[in-house]
């Protein structure tokens, strides 16, 4: 069936040959794979150079339903970047975002909130302004709203002060185990506090040291690893933190 879909570029695998495989996230059709031919030639309809972190298009091609990998007709750019091409913050956090949804979403499940999500946060991050505080702390905004998303968005409301937070149960507790997977107390109210902010739509407001925002993003991958199986290393996160060194 020929059809038409919005999706966002997630990466490539090259096979033998001039054939590579390109996975997207689609708007109708979650995850799915198409394969091209000879990228690298001048007179290619699709270029190499197009296939930049988080890209939106409009696909067209032949779903067939029992299929991991499809034949595609048009692979065309719906949305093209203004400043994410010519800013190595917003390009590293592009990248970020990028391994981030790559390694979380491994099956074809359709979720058209995800997608508008995915889609807003990309836009926005092409949009803001440098001089906007939000730009310097977008991958907590990106990652907290993408754990909500995803349905494991930790419960803030269980928070108490002197609290510890369990990485394995998402919350706040007074009394815990010894054995669970716990931030100390005061790692646990950064951490409650920037989801804090959030939440309520106040990140501007916050201030936080370059060693504060490592500390806390560590914490979010960390999480993202309990929660997500098979979520493995990032290769994008020492750029990105060396950018905000």
């Amino acid at each position: 069936m020929l059809t038409t879909t919005k999706a966002i570029f997630l990466h490539t695998t090259r096979l033998s040959g001039n054939k590579v495989v390109i996975h997207l996230y689609t708007k109708d059709f979650g995850r799915v794979s198409i394969v091209a031919n000879n990228l690298h030639r001048k007179n290619s309809d699709l270029k190499m150079s197009l296939l930049t972190p988080f890209s939106l298009f409009n696909l067209t091609f032949n779903f067939q339903e029992k299929k991991d990998i499809h034949r595609y007709e048009e692979l065309v750019p719906y949305y093209i970047f203004q400043q994410i091409p010519f800013s190595p913050i917003r390009s590293a956090l592009s990248l970020f975002m990028t391994e981030i949804v790559y390694r979380s979403i491994k099956e074809r499940q359709t979720d058209e909130s995800l997608f508008s999500f995915l889609e807003k946060s990309i836009i926005y991050l092409d949009e803001i302004e440098d001089y906007n505080k939000e730009l310097a702390l977008f991958h907590f905004l990106f990652l907290a709203g993408f754990s909500k998303e995803l349905g494991f968005f930790p419960r803030i409301e269980t928070y108490e002060e002197g609290s510890f937070f369990d990485l394995e149960e998402g919350a706040f507790y007074k009394n815990v185990s010894p054995n669970g997977r716990l931030l100390n107390a005061n790692d646990s109210f950064l951490f409650y506090s920037i989801l804090s902010a959030i939440d309520k739509n106040e990140l501007n407001k916050l201030s936080f040291s370059r060693e504060t925002k490592q500390l806390i993003l560590y914490h979010f991958i960390e999480y993202f690893s309990i929660h997500i199986a098979g979520f493995s290393r990032l290769k994008s996160l020492d750029i990105l933190i060396q950018l905000f060194d």
